[in-house]
């Protein structure tokens, strides 16, 4: 008995792990893009990555506040925040340059 009950706390405590949930998505998002500011209803600042991407900027300092400006840039995604524009994830900029 106790040796099945000492298996079962094994199996327990190796199987539970794995069902916790997996941090999802990529750490940091890298490219080049086109900065852009959204509609009337959503004045929100976005990166249009060239690979077809789209992304919400948080934070974007004035200096690229600008339409159309080319940039290369660093992001890192913020799932724990949600948006009305429901455009694109939700990011940080970790690092912009002007092209």
């Amino acid at each position: 008995m106790k040796r099945s009950m000492v298996w079962t706390l094994l199996l327990m405590g190796v199987a539970l792990p794995a069902c916790r949930e997996s941090a999802s998505g990529p750490k940091f998002i890298a490219g080049t893009g086109t900065v852009h500011q959204g509609a009337a209803e959503c004045s929100a600042w976005f990166v249009r990555a060239d690979s077809g991407g789209e992304h919400q900027v948080t934070q974007l300092p004035a200096e690229f506040q600008q339409n159309d400006l080319r940039v290369r840039f660093t992001l890192h995604p913020r799932n724990d925040l949600v948006s009305i524009c429901m455009v694109g994830d939700i990011t940080d900029v970790v690092s912009m340059e002007k092209l």
